[in-house]
């Protein structure tokens, strides 16, 4: 699960964050409480949802249900819920994460054939 979580993030020049993985024996899909530590001021569970939602994830709420391995099977993306401040550091923010496993590597390898063909199609 690090490995993977790697090699998606530190293509993209992010650092891994601290993780904690929560696997029920299903078929596929993964769920995580990722804590996230700012090198400055954190931002308000609120705002961060806020600028994840903007980046393009499914950017849940305290009034939405949290993200389940039942609810992203077959999706792509990423949900993200339950965003809280660390109570125990300033610079902590705790989020909820699930997506369809399966789905994202299909994802992340019809964008790679994408960018191949753009690339090849340029030269």
């Amino acid at each position: 699960m690090e490995r993977h979580l790697a090699s998606l993030l530190g293509a993209r020049g992010v650092p891994l964050p601290s993780i904690r993985v929560v696997h029920a024996p299903v078929f596929h899909g993964y769920c995580l409480s990722v804590w996230v530590e700012f090198a400055g001021a954190r931002p308000a569970a609120a705002e961060a949802l806020a600028a994840l939602s903007r980046a393009g994830m499914d950017a849940r709420g305290e009034e939405a249900e949290p993200g389940s391995n039942a609810d992203v099977a077959g999706q792509s993306g990423i949900t993200v819920s339950d965003v809280a401040e660390d109570r125990n550091s300033a610079k902590g923010l705790w989020l909820w994460v699930a997506f369809d496993n399966l789905r994202a590597v299909a994802d992340e390898a019809l964008l790679i054939a994408g960018l191949l063909t753009k690339e090849r199609g340029a030269a």
